[in-house]
């Protein structure tokens, strides 16, 4: 796993092979339909979620990561029941100092200008002179 590029969860597309750095949202180990388990994730960044599941090798990197670790994942994107999800065949945790924590903040789509004279306008549109 070696790219810089950060991808986006509403950037990725079906078929996709994806290699990004993700923030873990819900980890748990889940019984597979024949034996075993496999490991399915949420990985979120600014733009949503997405579901992800390892189906082989995640018993060497399950203890390695907890919930609210970034992770370097690498996956093919596919859709399940209508909805896009990604099936990871490597993992592993990422330093907090490597990531760009604006990538995973999520922001308003408007401008704080835009927003800061809405909220003046609604301020100076009260006519109780106690809650002005």
């Amino acid at each position: 796993m070696t790219t810089d590029k950060k991808i986006f969860i509403n950037e990725i597309k079906e078929g996709q092979v994806v290699d990004s750095v993700f923030l873990v949202s819900n980890k748990e180990l889940r019984p597979r339909k024949t034996d075993g388990q496999y490991l399915r994730l949420i990985l979120a960044d600014k733009t949503g979620e997405i579901y992800c599941n390892m189906w082989d090798n995640f018993q060497k990197v399950f203890t390695t990561f907890q919930i609210d670790d970034y992770v370097r994942i690498k996956g093919s994107a596919k859709l399940y029941q209508q909805k896009l999800q990604l099936s990871l065949i490597e993992l592993q945790k990422v330093d907090t100092s490597e990531v760009n924590i604006a990538d995973f903040q999520k922001t308003s789509k408007r401008l704080p200008d835009d927003m800061w004279i809405e909220l003046n306008e609604f301020i100076s549109s009260i006519e109780n002179k106690f809650l002005n």
